[in-house]
Parts: C-alpha cells; structure tokens; sequence
C-alpha cells in the first residue's frame, strides 16, 4: 500500500545535489596535480632564474617553447635570406649574362661604329665611374656590364668607382669585377689630371656642373671625356633662367661640346627596355684654337677684370 503523500504517476523525484558534488570533486581531483605537473615543466620563477640559460618569466610553462620557436624562427630566417657571398656571386652572373646580351647586339655593333672608335682615339689612362647606383638594380647591373665590355677593347688598367648608395655587397662585386672603389665621396670634384673618362649615366645636373667646375681650365677639360646625360638635353628641359643661375659651367661650354647620341635600346630587342641608356651621349670638349675669347677670359680666373673695390692692398 501506498501512502497519501506518495506521488500518484509512482516516479521518485531526484534531487541534482549529488551530480554537482560529484562534478565539484572530479574538478578538485583534476586541480590537485596541476601544480606539481607546473613545476616540473618550467620549475617556479626563481628555479628558472637561478638555472643557467634560461630566463624567469611570469608566464612559466611557456618559457621553454618560446625560446624554441624563437631559435626555429632564426634558423628559417638564416636559410631564407642568402649571405654575403651568394649575393656577390649572384651579381657578378648577373653582370655576366648581360655584358654577353650586349655583346651579341646589334646595340653594341651600333655602339662600336660612332662611340668606340672616338674613345679609342682619345685614349684614356682612366675610367672613373660615377652613380651606377646599387648593384641589385638591373639597370645598374647594365650600365656596369656596358663599360666593362667596352673596357675590353679599351684596355684602361684604371676603373674606379664610386656611388653613396653601395652596399658591402656592391663594393666586393666591384672588386671582383677588378673595379676599385674610390673611398670618400668626391660629389664629382675630381680634377682631371690625366686623359679620364668620366663614365656618369643618369647622374644629377650639379654633379656634371661639380665635375666642369673642378676643371675649368682649356687643359683640364681638354683631358675630360664624358658618357652621361646630354648637356644639350638638360638646357632644351629648364628655363633659360634658372638654367643659366644654376649651372653657369654648363652653359658657357656648352657651345664647345661635341655630343655623339648613344643608339636606341630598342636594338637590344629585350621584352622591356632596362632604361639603363636613355638619353645617354658621349661628349667632348674642343678647345683648343676654337674657344672664343670670352669663353678663354672665363675660363682663366687669372684674367678676369679685377673690381678696383675689391683689390685694396691689404
């Protein structure tokens, strides 16, 4: 028999009270070996920090993966970017196959007709090479290609070079190259000592005007002869003005310059033209017996009118 208060469908409620402490203790018995299991990964900060090669930090366990994923991370690193010499030597191949590109061209052929055979005749003791630019740009990796081949009928023992923008890696590609790297930034003052010629393709209008300046004697620029951007070029682009103001050296000699263009590079017949030649001459100064006197007068700081105010004995 039943009694009055037993439920009358014969279910037995089941209070919830057992599962939770049931789930309180599986967590009090997962929670307990966590400490240890702690410690013997990575030990308490101050095991860590005493132990050598290995640094105390806050976020304990971590410590020693961070440390192999930092290493791991340099190892990927080191494989990644090539060192040193395996930049040097992938320029100098680099220089290599485009010297053979030119000199299988009809570029070249082109070129040895109306440039070659006038720097043959002028024949320099020196190259002197001004703003190549970096050696990991391919129109840089042309323009060093080019003179070196046309050294190779020249034969100047002499090729110096410099540019501020040239890595390590540049300066050992040039010395394998068998370049010498001037070391000091000369901003193209040098004087013109002997027969040079000044190798400056693309080079900014204040280092030509640098260059004129250094020599701005009938001798010296008589000495000088020049593959780099026409002067003629530079004039026709600015204001007469302004043209006049800040590059006076130019414009007074420009009349006396002798300017043979460079051939197009669509005769190198590439896919896409390096831009490395464009607007590229070779030019050279006739002075002698055909400058006229005021250019003679400016020419020769010693004949110059002197300003009575300004020659006061001192």
């Amino acid at each position: 028999m039943t009694s009055a208060n037993d439920d009358d469908d014969g279910f037995i409620l089941v209070k919830p009270k057992a599962r939770r402490g049931r789930a309180k203790s599986r967590s009090v018995r997962h929670s307990k070996p966590d400490a240890p299991d702690a410690a013997k990964q990575c030990g308490s900060d101050e095991a860590a920090a005493k132990s050598p090669g290995t640094k105390g930090t806050k976020d304990g366990g971590l410590c020693k993966r961070s440390k192999k994923s930092s290493s791991r991370q340099q190892r990927l690193k080191q494989r990644t970017q090539p060192d040193t010499s395996q930049i040097v030597e992938q320029q100098i191949e680099a220089i290599a196959e485009k010297k053979e590109t030119l000199r299988n061209s009809e570029y070249f052929g082109s070129l040895a007709e109306c440039i070659i055979g006038s720097i043959k005749e002028f024949s320099p003791v020196e190259i002197v090479c001004y703003g190549v630019g970096s050696l990991s740009i391919q129109a840089s990796q042309w323009q060093l290609a080019l003179i070196l081949l046309i050294n190779e009928d020249l034969r100047v023992p002499d090729i110096v070079a410099f540019d501020p923008v040239s890595a390590d890696t540049d300066v050992l590609t040039y010395e394998q190259l068998g370049v010498s790297m001037i070391p000091v930034n000369e901003e193209a003052k040098r004087k013109a000592t002997k027969r040079t010629l000044f190798y400056m393709p693309h080079c900014e209008i204040f280092l030509y005007e640098n260059l004129l300046s250094a020599n701005w004697t009938v001798e010296n620029l008589s000495r000088i002869m020049l593959i780099g951007n026409s002067f003629q070029r530079y004039q026709d682009s600015h204001d007469a003005g302004v043209f006049a103001q800040r590059s006076p050296h130019i414009k007074r000699v420009l009349s006396h310059v002798v300017s043979t263009k460079f051939p197009g590079e669509k005769m190198l017949k590439l896919r896409q033209n390096p831009y490395a030649f464009t607007d590229t001459c070779l030019q050279r100064f006739e002075l002698d017996g055909t400058a006229d006197a005021d250019l003679e007068v400016y020419l020769d700081p010693g004949s110059l009118p002197v300003d009575p105010q300004k020659a006061q004995p001192s």
